[in-house]
Parts: structure tokens; sequence; C-alpha cells
């Protein structure tokens, strides 16, 4: 009853104007009156991206991924702004995957997108080892000011990898199967030029 409760809350949200959605999450956290349902309710809920230009070395996007209470990571400088002691960093074998999937979603939306989008990748472990697997957030923003018939619009991203390793014994071989599960939202809104009215929505898949 509890699970229904916050799933009929997370799609609530979804038909509701984007524009509201900070506000419309906070306005039915109050009716499900329990803390452990309202932070189950926060989490599972999309959320629209913010870009943060504190980094000299570029823009980032900030979310629960790279979170350290009021500090975000950047995933290019892998330092947080604000500073902040005693945070938490991916460890070196996965900031190294980060920073390769970080320079390839550059040029990705370069080629998909154009100029004006924003990308970000974050990993982290799972578990206490990297052993057991790792998740990947993949992060796009992209926003545009007259452009195409577009008066305004924008489209918030979040793709989630989930990367479990399981260990298969054989006859004389023993191997390393890896099981990916893909969590991909999309917020987007958008105004057509000459058009008295405005599109947005949201999208959430998992296979």
């Amino acid at each position: 009853m509890e699970k229904a409760k916050i799933n009929i809350c997370i799609n609530f949200t979804k038909k509701l104007p984007v524009d509201n959605l900070e506000k419309n999450i906070s306005r039915l956290s109050v009716l499900l009156n329990k803390k452990e349902l309202i932070k189950e309710f926060v989490q599972k809920s999309d959320r629209r991206l913010v870009v943060s230009t504190r980094d000299s070395l570029g823009e980032f996007i900030k979310s629960e991924f790279n979170c350290e209470f009021d500090s975000y990571r950047s995933p290019h400088s892998n330092k947080y702004f604000p500073h902040r002691e005693n945070a938490k960093y991916p460890p070196s074998e996965l900031r190294e995957l980060e920073i390769i999937l970080n320079k390839i979603f550059k040029e990705y939306t370069k080629l998909y997108y154009g100029n004006s989008a924003v990308p970000s990748v974050y990993v982290w472990e799972q578990g206490e080892s990297i052993d057991n697997g790792f998740y990947c957030a993949v992060l796009i923003k992209n926003s545009l000011v007259k452009y195409k018939g577009l008066e305004s619009g924008e489209w918030d991203s979040v793709n989630i990898v989930n990367v479990k390793f399981t260990n298969e014994k054989e006859k004389y071989t023993e191997r390393i199967k890896a099981t990916y599960k893909i969590y991909t939202s999309f917020i987007f809104k958008f105004k057509a030029s000459n058009v008295n009215s405005v599109w947005s929505g949201c999208i959430s898949r998992q296979v």
C-alpha cells in the first residue's frame, strides 16, 4: 500500500507542468505524511538539471550523484564547489573511467545536440568494492533560445547504468559475467515561435 502511494505521487508529478516540478514534489510530500515515504518519493522523483559554472575547466551538472551536502564535485577537476573537507571521491579505477566517459559524451553531445548541451558523467562503486559492480550516471542538459522555430526549449536527460559482476564456473574455466540495468528519464519543455502555448512532460524507462 505504501509503495503504491509513492508510485501514485511520482506518476502525478509527470502529468503536471515541469515549471512547478520542485513545488509539486514538495506539496505531494505533505500528503505522504511519513519521513521514510517522503525520502523515498523525493529520491525517486525526476528533477530538472542545474548547471554549475564554478569550475574553470568547464561547466558541469549538479545532481544527487556528485553531491556532498551543499557541495558538488566537478567531473573535470574532481574538486568540490564549494570546497569540502573529507568529501567522498571515486576510487582511482573508476575515476579513470569517469574521465574517459566525460570525453566521449562531450563529443557525443556536440554531434547529437550541438554546442548548447552540457554533459556530465559520474561513476561510483556498488557496495564496499568495485568487484561487486558499479554505477554510472550520464546527465545531459540542453537549453535553446530562438532556434529553428523555437522561442525556447529545454531537455534534461538522466541515464543511470548499473553494472554487476558475477563469477561463473564451467568445467575447466572461470569467467566474469557482467549484467547491465539501464534507467533513463527525460524532462522536456519547449515553446514554438509565434504560438501562445508551451509543451512539457516527463518520461521514464527501465530495461
